[in-house]
């Protein structure tokens, strides 16, 4: 019977490299000994992970609201000028 750490090794060996990066991607999500054998597989192949994109910035709707009424007001009060975004 193999162990769990056993088990991984065999796993992310078996991964092409692009399988395997695509996986380092989600890693945070990993419990820890799969992520510990996942860094010992990248390093082995001399692989490093992209850095995750950053998560869209999420605006709060007291922000938009305010965004929409500077908008509405510059329009009001200068309706011949093109309003700049």
């Amino acid at each position: 019977m193999r162990s769990p750490e056993q088990a991984f090794r065999a796993y992310y060996a078996s991964m092409t490299d692009a399988d395997l990066l695509q996986t380092a991607a989600n890693q945070s999500s990993f419990i820890p000994i799969a992520q510990r054998i996942l860094v010992d597989e990248l390093g082995k192949r001399s692989l490093t992970p992209l850095p995750r994109p950053a998560p869209p910035v999420l605006h709060s709707a007291l922000w938009v609201l305010r965004s929409h009424l500077a908008g509405f007001t510059r329009r009001l009060y200068h309706p011949h000028h093109p309003v700049s975004s």
